[in-house]
């Protein structure tokens, strides 16, 4: 990816089979997209691999962008206890490389978390909306989105909120870190 010198937007779906990555510029144009998936990786090496897409990502970001990532949905897990453990883990993993950039940035990185009820309604208009709803929705304002999977259609979502409602989202301040 070449830098570009004006605000951008990074939206993060994380999960432990398919965490979506979109980047917007200052337009709120897909600069570039992407989903990690893991699906010969298990543990910790699964874990290691995401994070190192992430951090990828993550170097990209200047001074004065922004971050939105979804948070973890807890009622709605129905797996194995090991993987809902997995996936906190990665949330905070991956929370923590924000911060960490957001120090080497002189506090001039914003990020949000928000809840998948919130992304949902954000496009569809009902916080409930199921995953081939938002996919059509984000299908809709990005085209180029036809072929990606639902992990990079939500985070194009967060991308995107991130991008059009700055004033209305809730930004971590230095005490939340």
């Amino acid at each position: 990816m070449e830098r570009i010198t004006v605000p951008v937007t990074l939206g993060i779906d994380p999960s432990l089979t398919g965490t979506g990555l979109v980047l917007l510029d200052e337009r709120g144009r897909i600069i570039e997209q992407m989903t990690v998936h893991t699906k010969k990786l298990r543990g910790n090496a699964r874990l290691q691999f995401i994070l190192a897409k992430v951090e990828i990502w993550l170097r990209y970001l200047q001074p004065g962008d922004r971050v939105v990532i979804e948070q973890l949905a807890f009622g709605g897990f129905k797996t194995k206890t090991i993987s809902f453990t997995q996936l906190c883990g990665l949330w905070t993993l991956i929370h923590m490389k924000i911060w960490q950039r957001y120090l080497l940035l002189g506090g001039r990185l914003d990020f949000a978390a928000v809840s998948p009820t919130t992304r949902a309604k954000y496009l569809t208009g009902n916080g409930r909306a199921k995953k081939p709803e938002v996919m059509a929705a984000v299908r809709a304002v990005y085209p180029s989105l036809e072929s990606a999977d639902d992990n990079a259609c939500d985070a194009a979502v967060l991308a995107r909120m991130g991008y059009e409602s700055p004033a209305t989202m809730k930004w971590y301040t230095p005490k939340d870190w």
